[in-house]
């Protein structure tokens, strides 16, 4: 896996063999995230040789953890917030705000305390496959979270296309059944 560099802007999330999705520039692979099973929201992810731990829980208020590879404690937690919007808050009271970045659109991404987009994401979901564009604006190398926020994001992105496809498919199965 090649070091994330400051002068890129563009990246993308492709789906890559067994649950696998990698991030990439053309051929070059920066991130890989792994998801241990189509059942459960368990997903690990490597980023230029640090690995992490990402996990929903919670059931009527669900929230992501996020924890390096094989720790116990939370390296950062993203909750609902307000009006839509989600906080990432990492131990050190670092807080990115993931929200989305269009009216009416699924494009969504992570803002700096200022109100600042640093991450978009542009998600690219079908039944079987999905996919995403990254922007980075250039205030995003400001900040070393860069590289977890372009994993988070996407695993977001995932679950929330997981749960659409489950909501539809049990209005078919309801439908169906009139």
């Amino acid at each position: 896996m090649k070091p994330l560099d400051k002068n890129i802007t563009a990246l993308t999330w492709h789906p890559a063999k067994g649950n696998r999705h990698e991030l990439r520039v053309s051929d070059d692979i920066y991130a890989e995230l792994h998801r241990h099973s189509i059942f459960g929201s368990l997903t690990t992810g490597e980023i230029h040789f640090c690995k992490y731990s990402f996990k929903r829980m919670g059931f009527f208020k669900p929230y992501i953890t996020v924890r390096q590879d094989k720790s116990e404690t939370d390296l950062a937690v993203q909750r609902k917030a307000r009006r839509g919007e989600e906080e990432l808050r990492f131990t050190d009271d670092t807080v990115f705000v993931w929200k989305a970045t269009k009216e009416k659109k699924k494009e969504k991404g992570y803002y700096d305390s200022k109100g600042n987009l640093l991450v978009g994401f542009i998600p690219k979901h079908g039944l079987m496959k999905s996919s995403c564009e990254i922007r980075l604006t250039p205030s995003a190398a400001a900040f070393p979270q860069i590289p977890l926020l372009l994993m988070v994001g996407w695993y977001h992105l995932i679950l929330e296309n997981d749960d659409e496809i489950a909501a539809m498919t049990s209005v078919i199965a309801t439908v169906s059944c009139l």
